[in-house]
């Protein structure tokens, strides 16, 4: 028996999720099962939305991908074991849950350790939360409320998404038990320096080990939470017992699985389609909760920021491993594979690669998953053009728009200044935005306000 065992590459992760029955699994010796190989994915924000029209999932064989047939060794594996094959049976999905993680912030833009710290989020990062919310309506994701942190780089990407998808009604909770993992005196420190400093498997422990925290963030430190007045309310209350000085995945599963369960599910269970906005650790955590992965397994699990993860549920819960599941899980990302693994590299080598000097987060920018109608791409264009005053002029007055920046200002139509009827631009009916003129008369005019003399101005651009 335990020469076959031997000769297996199956963590008891991939066992349970392969669909053998949790006694059988709990019966192998861990030590003869050796790791899978090394994959990855990164964090995310948790869209919970009913199930109403239940999908049949077939377990996938050991051995084998969703679309190729089961492998020999399993066969092999199952016969000489005598373990019984995975049950046939399909589960039935009662509900379904949308993770995505929170856009750039500017320290994931500097490339470092963030923690509790409240940063915001960069241009960028707020162009990867609309992507996010794209992909979200091009699934028809409704939702009824978010969880989310106490950091405004979630709390941010969660109303981006909500406007993507029409739906800034929705209630958003936020709470700490959701926040990132402290990490302690790393905070604020720039990754790749501290690889040069400490090594790559040290500061690789740092940041991916189950039980071991980075050293303790001083309450002396200029980026200590505790000076935080939302943090000191919270405290006064005793709603948060205490701030960590440092966090290692297992401090974060505890508390976000109590979130999960005493808060999320109930709400899931309750019929309401719920949004979790989420970091990358206490996603990670989550999906180490839901999922049961082995921490050896963890070590390799990744969420790209932005990119929606879909999880099933059945009526009790319990996940249901999806047609091309992410690596060690059992939901799927709802962007390409290829797109996953570009991400997981790129932030590799940012983080670990000596040999890269430049900051692979700058310049790179935003991240698209969803092809966008030429149309509408080029209106957004314009309309990016004209709000952050790149290029367009105006030649009545030779002011750039660059000027304009901070300036109040709109459109209007008014009678073109070569019509022999309407209201001229400094009449009473101008300033109000409205027209005399004939449709023959009519032009596009830009209106702006002049603070100094407390009237409008307006001008006739050709653009």
């Amino acid at each position: 028996m335990s020469s076959v065992l031997l000769r297996t590459s199956v963590s008891t992760t991939a066992l349970r999720a392969s669909g053998f029955p949790s006694d059988c699994v709990g019966s192998l010796s861990p030590q003869a099962l050796l790791a899978q190989p090394e994959l990855n994915s990164r964090t995310t924000l948790a869209f919970s939305t009913r199930h109403h029209q239940p999908q049949q999932q077939t377990p996938i064989p050991l051995g084998s991908s969703p679309s190729s047939p089961q492998s020999p060794f399993t066969a092999d594996f199952a016969q000489q074991a005598s373990l019984p094959s995975p049950s046939p049976t399909p589960a039935t999905a009662a509900y379904e849950v949308l993770f995505v993680r929170h856009g750039q912030s500017t320290w994931n833009r500097d490339n470092r350790f963030i923690g509790w710290t409240d940063v915001p989020l960069t241009e960028q990062g707020l162009e990867e939360a609309r992507e996010a919310g794209r992909v979200l309506a091009r699934e028809g994701v409704k939702v009824d409320e978010v969880h989310t942190s106490l950091l405004k780089r979630c709390i941010k990407t969660a109303w981006t998404i909500l406007r993507e998808l029409g739906q800034e009604y929705t209630p958003v909770h936020c709470h700490w038990r959701l926040n990132e993992r402290s990490y302690g005196s790393l905070v604020g420190l720039e990754k790749k320096s501290t690889v040069a400093r400490h090594g790559v498997e040290t500061v690789r422990t740092w940041r991916r080990s189950f039980d071991v925290r980075p050293p303790p963030q001083r309450m002396d430190d200029k980026y200590w939470p505790g000076k935080d007045k939302k943090y000191k309310k919270l405290l006064a209350s005793g709603t948060l017992p205490r701030i960590p000085a440092a966090e290692c995945l297992k401090d974060v599963k505890e508390r976000a699985a109590a979130h999960w369960e005493e808060v999320v599910v109930p709400a899931i269970k309750a019929g309401k389609r719920v949004v979790v906005v989420g970091h990358e650790n206490n996603l990670r955590a989550l999906f180490m909760h839901i999922d049961q992965v082995a921490p050896e397994d963890m070590l390799h699990v990744e969420i790209p920021r932005a990119a929606p993860l879909r999880y099933q549920f059945d009526a009790q819960m319990k996940p249901v491993r999806q047609a091309e599941p992410a690596p060690f899980l059992t939901g799927q990302f709802l962007i390409s594979a290829e797109n996953v693994a570009a991400v997981k590299e790129r932030d590799s080598r940012q983080v670990y690669d000596l040999r890269i000097t430049s900051n692979l987060e700058k310049g790179s920018g935003s991240r698209r998953w969803v092809e966008e109608q030429p149309q509408q791409a080029k209106k957004e264009e314009q309309e990016e053009q004209v709000r952050r005053g790149q290029q367009l002029r105006l030649n009545r007055t030779g002011l750039s728009i660059n000027a304009l920046r901070g300036i109040k200002a709109s459109w209007i139509s008014l009678p073109d200044e070569r019509g022999t009827t309407g209201a001229s631009p400094d009449s009473p009916a101008a300033a109000a935005g409205t027209s005399g003129g004939s449709p023959e008369t009519m032009k596009r005019v830009l209106r702006l306000f002049d603070p100094d003399q407390n009237l409008w101005r307006f001008t006739y651009p050709s653009l």
